[in-house]
């Protein structure tokens, strides 16, 4: 219970990060990054969750995106809307698949994303980074992802927020996957 509680709160500031953050505009670009520098501060994710309406407004530069019937279609007009793209995930620590450190930077790996015509990044949230240690969140590896969406929605690419996982945990398969933080996988059992 302690494990879907903690991911649950993960979401939660994924999601209230990106409503406050995201309206603000900034800037950004795509590279590896090489920096292991992180600082975490003890937060809790439940502090203020805005509502979905803040999201969805905050988001107003893209279509808003809805299901009709097998189609995905703009709520707005009903226009059926063809989502391609790619993946962006770093499945190891420092968990940075772009580096954001200046806007030069995040041009250069997010501009060429939007010139091949891609309109959507199934971007990668990695529980580890967020939470290496139980109750304790990692507001650089939050602040790094909302960049990363705030600079894609500039760039008229939407994101599909993964929350990402192979073989639940490097520290269930002797460093193989990732996914779930050390303290996750001993609470499993």
């Amino acid at each position: 219970m302690r494990v879907l509680k903690s991911l649950l709160l993960a979401a939660a500031a994924v999601v209230s990060t990106a409503a406050s953050t995201v309206s603000a505009g900034g800037g950004g670009s795509k590279s590896t990054s090489t920096s292991t520098t992180s600082t975490t501060t003890s937060t809790t994710a439940a502090a203020s969750t805005p509502a979905t309406t803040t999201i969805v407004a905050s988001l107003s530069a893209l279509p808003i995106l809805t299901v009709s019937g097998s189609s995905i279609v703009e709520a707005s007009t009903n226009r059926s809307v063809f989502l391609h793209g790619v993946n962006l995930a770093a499945k190891a620590p420092p968990f940075r698949a772009i580096d954001t450190s200046s806007p030069a930077a995040i041009a250069a790996a997010l501009d060429p994303i939007a010139a091949a015509g891609y309109n959507v990044v199934r971007l990668a949230f990695t529980w580890e980074a967020y939470e290496g240690t139980q109750g304790v969140y990692d507001q650089n590896y939050l602040q790094y992802y909302v960049t990363l969406v705030r600079e894609l929605r500039k760039r008229g690419v939407y994101t599909l927020v993964d929350f990402h996982q192979d073989g639940f945990s490097r520290f269930s398969l002797n460093g193989c996957g990732e996914g779930a933080p050390e303290w996750a996988v001993l609470a499993a059992g």
